[in-house]
Parts: structure tokens; C-alpha cells; sequence
């Protein structure tokens, strides 16, 4: 097939977006349809060099995957080589545990699967992830292995129909997507079958070219068609973000505007010019491999510094990523794509002894959680408050019932005198702290809700517990407006919902306990220091001792710090009693990560920022100490 610089240019716009995005560019907030432009280039390019071939009568299943799997798998071995001594030395054993699973899945083309049933695209956490992105080579990868299967058997049996077929497959898919978006938007995000639609958009449009259906090759609305493409691609990059559902109807923006700058920016047009300028070029070549280098580095250094990357870090890390890519493309990529280095015969070997590797590496890692050897006895009891968890009283206390199933449990109420009752009301958080309030009290009835913070206004969005919750919070307030409870305490991970709505809803609440129970006095026990992603990975990077009192830098201290001023000014014009955690448990920006109860050490949180049962103790008795 003839040669197209241009698309080189837009493999370039692609990738530049997908780094851009990833590392954190807020202006490219919807740098993650890069992905989807290479769908669209993919199915585009494997779709002409296939007709172009069966139609010369010269096409081959086995010379295709041949250039597939010179195309993909050295680049992508290599990368993954790399990771694995680092991966060793930085990854704490949880996480060296689903690398190494994720090893195992690339190898066998299916790593989309395995980050679909472990979290969302656009969760804080996937950050963290040295082979995320290979999510879309297992899309690519499972496209390439049946879709030369079908247009062979179209070209047999239905010739005058692919392009029939090809748009149903299309229109079929783009359906399910924007259907799944809605009731399962990590399967819609990395499945195939909810992504097969963008890929079939490039197989179409390499029909709608070999055929050269309606002169588009030639017509005069070359240019206007192919920068109205380019606009559509740079509204979907600048202007979609986080909260897009994707894909969707949303990704026809995009998808669409790759198909006309392939259908029409040919040649001497405007955009053909721009994206064929040879310092854009030489990006689209590299395109491959620095999208295979950037999320590794980027993840990588997360993990180690535990702090996102200031602006001039990021800017060295692109800097690293372009450079690796060009050594990876002229030292591997170019070398493995000459037949002349190696035979058919000798990659395939080469290609199923590295896979197997993998594979075998991975299963190790994974059924050892992670090569636990590694650590020493200190990191190892670090490592293990993964596991402790609070006295929650799991199961019980509303956490984790069904919305219908919500109901009074005996022993999560207090006995004697309800007036004088402490309340613990709030969610899993509030639930983590009622082992150290337990302590300090026999007259404690708990009643928290997973995920549920203590707010009333039933149209509050709280994802889908929001059933759930509607109901055990409208259990909470007839328990308030009947017993009417001495003390309320109303506690919640505050900034896990959008802040506007969490304010209003904390407003309703205390104006329905202050007419139905003006007597109680309320008090707000507002956030708890939070970490990235978890206490126990920060403190395993930090190299943190468990037999000394220690404080730790924690990068979420002034976004949470800005809620905190917003919920004592609902304290104030309720005239409630807030009593703020950051004022105990941080100095500045330093929080307590090591705390000391009873002559004994251990860490204050077991996770994100549920609180371990020291955490629990240590914060109660600073609350006990402001009544």
C-alpha cells in the first residue's frame, strides 16, 4: 500500500494526547481518546494491506500474524523486561502481586480483562499501574486474530456485502457500548465487544477507499471535510474529561474526525501538510513505543516518590519516554520488522519462549502475593495491615446490608437511658472509628452505612448504594427523632462526594435533628488524613520503622484541608461542635503515620484512611477531650 505520511501525523496527535493526559495535563483532559484514534488507524491500515492483498491473490494468515507479531511483540517483550526488575524494587507485594498477574494476561493478548475486573479506567489507582495500557494492545490483538477470518469469508461468500456487514458489526457494537456505558461502565471501557465499533470505523473506511466510493479522493471538499475531522478530534480531546461516558455515543466525536482526516486529508491539503511536517512525522514513528514506555515511567515514579510529579519532574519523564522510544524503535522495532533477521520460524520460537516466561513469572508472583520474601521483618509487618481492618462489626450495624434488607440489629444499640446515648452515625469511616469510641464509653450505639454518609436529602447521588442509603439513613433519623440521643456524632469520608451536594445534605441533616431533638448536642468529626494509594504502600516507600512516632508528608493535606474550612462554616450556622481530626493527627502538611498507643507502635490506617484500631483509639481520645 502506498505510503501515507499523514497518518503517521495522526498516530503522532495520538500519542502526544494519551502522555498528556496521563500525566496529569488538566488542559488535555480528554487526552484519552488518543486510544481511540489508533483504533480507528489500526482497523484503517489491517484492513487495506488485507483486501489489498487478497484482491493481488497473494494474501497469507500466516504472513499476517508474521507482521503482527513482528509489529508488536519485541517492543512490547522488551518494555515488559524492563518493568520486572523495577517492579521488584519498588512495587509493595499487593501490587507486585497484580503486576505480575498482568504479566501473565499480556502475554496471552487478554490484559484488557484483568484491568476490567480489577477497577475503572479513571480511577485514582490505575495510575499506579505499570502496564494499564496495554489494556488496548489486548483489543487490537483479539481484533487481529478473527476480523482477517471474516473479510476473507465475506470476500468468498459476500463480496458486493462487506461494506454491508462491516457497518452492522459496527452499528451493533456502537448500540451495546452506549448501552453498557450505562449499567457497567468498566466492561463498556475495556471489553472488546463494546469497542469493536471504532475499529470497524478504519475497516470501513479502507473500504469506502479501495472502492473510492463518491470521488472522495479527488472531490473538492477534501479540505473542508479534514479539518472539520481535525476540530472534532481536538473538541474530544479538550473538551471531554473523567465524567464523559465512554465510549458512547460522546466517542462518535472523535471516531468521526479520524475517519474524515483519513478518508480526506490526503495529498496537498491543508491538514495532509501539517501532519506530514517531518518533526510530526518522526513522532508518529516513535508512536508505538513511547505509548508502550510512558505509563511504566510515569507509574513507576509515582510509586516511588508517592507524590504526584511537579510540572519540570513531568516534563523530564516525557523527556525519558521519547528517548527510550527512539532507542526502542531504531534498536528493536526496525531490527525485528526485517524478515531478513530473523525467520518466520525463529520469531514465532523466539516470541512463544518469551510469552511463556511471562506467563510462568506472573502465576509465580501472583499465587506468592507477590514475592512476600522480598521484604524484611519490619516491611513485612507493615505490608500485613493491609489485612487487619477495625472493629467495624462487618455484616452488622447497616455496613454492607441490601437496600431492602436494611433493618434495627440488636447489638449495635447501647443500653439503658437513650438521653444518654452517643449516636455514632456516618459511613464505613465513622464505622472504623467505633472500636476507640467504644473504649471510652458503654452508652455508644452505632449505626453506619457503607459508602453512606449522614445526609437526608433523598435525591443525593452517592452511586449505586444510593438505594441502600436513602434507606438506613431515613432508619437513623427515626431512631434520632424517637430516642432522641444525648450526643450525635456525625463522622464520613467527606470529600469521597462532590462537595457541593455532600454541604447542602450535611445541612438538612442538622436542621432535622435540631427540630426533632433540639436537646441533643451534635458534634462533626470532620476528614481523616488520607494517602495515595494506600498507609501501608507510603510507609513501605518511606522506609518507616514501626518502633518510633512518625509523621509523613501527605500530598491530599490542602484539597482536603479547603473542605474542612467549608464544613465548619456549616458547623457555625448550625451552631454544632466540629472537632477537627487534622488538628490531632497533622501538623501542616505532616500527618501522624506512625502512632503510639499504650507503649506500643503501629500504624494509624490500614488503607486509604479507614483507621486502624490505634488510629481509632488516638483520634477518640482527642474527641472525648473537646465535650
Amino acid at each position: 500500500m502506498k505510503y501515507r505520511s499523514e497518518i503517521d501525523g495522526l498516530r503522532a496527535l495520538a500519542v502526544t494526547s494519551v502522555i498528556l493526559f496521563h500525566a496529569g495535563l488538566k488542559a488535555v483532559s480528554g487526552g484519552y481518546v488518543g486510544v481511540d484514534i489508533f483504533f480507528v488507524i489500526s482497523g484503517f491500515l489491517i484492513t487495506t494491506i488485507i483486501l489489498s492483498e487478497i484482491q493481488a491473490g497473494n494474501f497469507s494468515i500466516a504472513n499476517f500474524y508474521e507482521r503482527r507479531v513482528r509489529r508488536i511483540l519485541p517492543a512490547l517483550f522488551f518494555v515488559m523486561l524492563v518493568c520486572v526488575p523495577f517492579a521488584w524494587v519498588v512495587l509493595s507485594p499487593y501490587d507486585m502481586k497484580y503486576f505480575s498477574k498482568s504479566l501473565a494476561y499480556v502475554s496471552i493478548f487478554l490484559s484488557n480483562t484483568i484491568f476490567y475486573k480489577q477497577s475503572g479506567y479513571f480511577d485514582a489507582a490505575t495510575e499506579l499501574k505499570p502496564l494499564l495500557h496495554t489494556w488496548s494492545l489486548g483489543i487490537e490483538e483479539q481484533y487481529y486474530v478473527f476480523f482477517p477470518l471474516i473479510l476473507i469469508l465475506l470476500w468468498r461468500y459476500a463480496r458486493n456485502y462487506i461494506l454491508h456487514a462491516l457497518t452492522a458489526i459496527f452499528i451493533i457494537s456502537l448500540l451495546y457500548a452506549q448501552y453498557k456505558v450505562q449499567v457497567k461502565p468498566a466492561a463498556a471501557f475495556y471489553l472488546l465487544q463494546s469497542r469493536i465499533w471504532e475499529l470497524m470505523a478504519g475497516s470501513i473506511s479502507a473500504v469506502l477507499v479501495n472502492k473510492d466510493l463518491y470521488g472522495m479522493q479527488t472531490g473538492k471538499l477534501k479540505n473542508p471535510l479534514s479539518i472539520a475531522g481535525f476540530i472534532l478530534v481536538l473538541i474530544a480531546i479538550f473538551g471531554f474529561d473523567k465524567a464523559t461516558p465512554f465510549p458512547s455515543f460522546y466517542t462518535l466525536i472523535p471516531i468521526l474526525g479520524t475517519v474524515l482526516i483519513i478518508l480526506f486529508g490526503t495529498e496537498k491539503t491543508l491538514i495532509a501538510r501539517l501532519f506530514s511536517f517531518r518533526p510530526i512525522v518522526g513522532v508518529g514513528l516513535i508512536s508505538f513505543s513511547a505509548y508502550l514506555w510512558h505509563q511504566p515511567i510515569f507509574a513507576f515514579y509515582r510509586h516511588q516518590s508517592y507524590l504526584e510529579p511537579s510540572l519540570i519532574e513531568m516534563f523530564i519523564l516525557i523527556c525519558a519516554v521519547l528517548i527510550l522510544a527512539i532507542l526502542t524503535w531504531k534498536y528493536i522495532e526496525q531490527p525485528f520488522r526485517n524478515r531478513n533477521f530473523l525467520n518466520r520460524k525463529q520469531i514465532f520460537t523466539i516470541a512463544l519462549i518469551v510469552s511463556l516466561g511471562f506467563i510462568s513469572f506472573g502465576l509465580v508472583g501472583y499465587y506468592n502475593n507477590g514475592f512476600l520474601s522480598r521484604l524484611s521483618q519490619n516491611e513485612q509487618a507493615i505490608n500485613d495491615y493491609r489485612n487487619h481492618g477495625g472493629d467495624w462489626r462487618r455484616g452488622s450495624c447497616f455496613l454492607g446490608l441490601e437496600p431492602d434488607n436494611v433493618s434495627y440489629v440488636p447489638e449495635c444499640f447501647a443500653n439503658g437511658d437513650q438521653r444518654q446515648t452517643i449516636l455514632l452515625w456516618g459511613d464505613s469511616h465513622a464505622a472504623a472509628l467505633y472500636s476507640g469510641l467504644r473504649k471510652k464509653t458503654d452508652q455508644l450505639t452505632q449505626l453506619t452505612a457503607a459508602g453512606c454518609p449522614p445526609v437526608l436529602n433523598d435525591d443525593y447521588d452517592v452511586s449505586k448504594t444510593n438505594k441502600k442509603c436513602v434507606a438506613a439513613n431515613k432508619l437513623v433519623s427515626q431512631f434520632v427523632k424517637n430516642k432522641k440521643p444525648g450526643k450525635i456524632f456525625l463522622h464520613a469520608v467527606w470529600d469521597g462526594y462532590t462537595d457541593e451536594k455532600i454541604l447542602i445534605g450535611l445541612g438538612q441533616t442538622l436542621n432535622f435533628i435540631q427540630s426533632v431533638s433540639p436537646e441533643s448536642k451534635v458534634y462533626i468529626i470532620g476528614l481523616v488524613p488520607q494517602w495515595k494509594p494506600t498507609l501501608p504502600d507510603v510507609a513501605l516507600r518511606k522506609h518507616v520503622s514501626l518502633d518510633k512516632e512518625t509523621y509523613l508528608k501527605m500530598p491530599l493535606y490542602n484539597k482536603l484541608y479547603q473542605l474542612e474550612e467549608k464544613i465548619k462554616v456549616v458547623s457555625d450556622q448550625h451552631n454544632v461542635s466540629y472537632i477537627s481530626p487534622f488538628a490531632r493527627m497533622c501538623q501542616l502538611d505532616q500527618c501522624l503515620a506512625v502512632g503510639r498507643v499504650d507503649n506500643r507502635f503501629a500504624l494509624t490506617a490500614f488503607d486509604y484512611g479507614h483507621l486502624t484500631e490505634e488510629g481509632a483509639d488516638i483520634l477518640a481520645d482527642y474527641i472525648f477531650s473537646k465535650q
